[in-house]
């Protein structure tokens, strides 16, 4: 991996990501101030955490095992890493260091090659593409391998129009009751594919995690919601014709 051309890869990547979502923000959360503060707060701890994550399981190990339906880890997972440390440490840079990485204290600058290194390993490895993000894949999320295609293959389901318009009426409520429940955040919320599927068709996944079941402790206070959600995870697969 050739670091600085990594570097210029996230940094154009993350500048196209904060002009679009830094625009969303409601009265309800301050989503742009505690996005800021967590930056900062991932660049002082993540470090530590990730050395025991990788002293357990190596990245390629880690994103084998997660190329299937309702992982943890997973295209926004592996983004959110990079993202939150990056925009830390530019931060920091910017404040602390005369806007001039070369002044950034040598343990911190190599603690940024090594995080980088793993992270793109772990990319790498987890999309199909062999690149480290879905803008490095053409805006595509590919990772399911063919044993997992092959059963959602199988398993599709047939459905007229008044189903199509119940389904598309449920997920709309499951994903806005996912995306207020992290606080105006897509956290839970995952998209895979297109994945080819007939001449004139695709294949999409949608897949929501950490929903409230009712079981395990509460992800945060207002999660504990009167309604219990069937399951904590929520997969669906369709496909589409005639568009790419």
């Amino acid at each position: 991996m050739d670091t600085n051309t990594m570097i210029r890869h996230i940094s154009d990547t993350f500048s196209d990501i904060l002009a679009e979502r830094g625009l969303l923000e409601s009265e309800i959360f301050p989503t742009n101030e505690y996005i800021s503060v967590s930056c900062y707060h991932t660049y002082d701890h993540l470090y530590d955490v990730m050395k025991q994550v990788w002293s357990k399981i190596s990245p390629e190990d880690l994103a084998k095992q997660s190329k299937r339906l309702l992982s943890e880890v997973h295209a926004l997972s592996i983004t959110y890493l990079w993202l939150y440390y990056s925009l830390g440490r530019m931060g920091i840079v910017f404040e602390k260091c005369e806007s001039d990485p070369k002044n950034e204290p040598q343990d911190k600058q190599d603690q940024w090659k090594w995080m980088l290194d793993q992270w793109y390993k772990l990319g790498t490895n987890y999309f199909n593409t062999g690149d480290p993000t879905v803008a490095k894949s053409g805006g595509k999320n590919l990772a399911f391998g063919d044993a997992t295609l092959n059963w959602l293959k199988d398993n599709l389901q047939p459905v007229d129009t008044d189903q199509v318009k119940k389904i598309r009426r449920t997920l709309g409520q499951v994903e806005l009751y996912a995306f207020m429940d992290e606080c105006e955040a897509r956290a839970k919320l995952i998209d895979h594919g297109p994945y080819p599927f007939s001449d004139d068709e695709i294949l999409v996944a949608t897949e929501f995690t950490r929903l409230h079941d009712g079981q395990g402790d509460l992800w945060l206070p207002w999660s504990d919601t009167e309604t219990k959600l069937p399951s904590a995870k929520l997969g669906v697969a369709m496909t589409i014709k005639g568009t790419r």
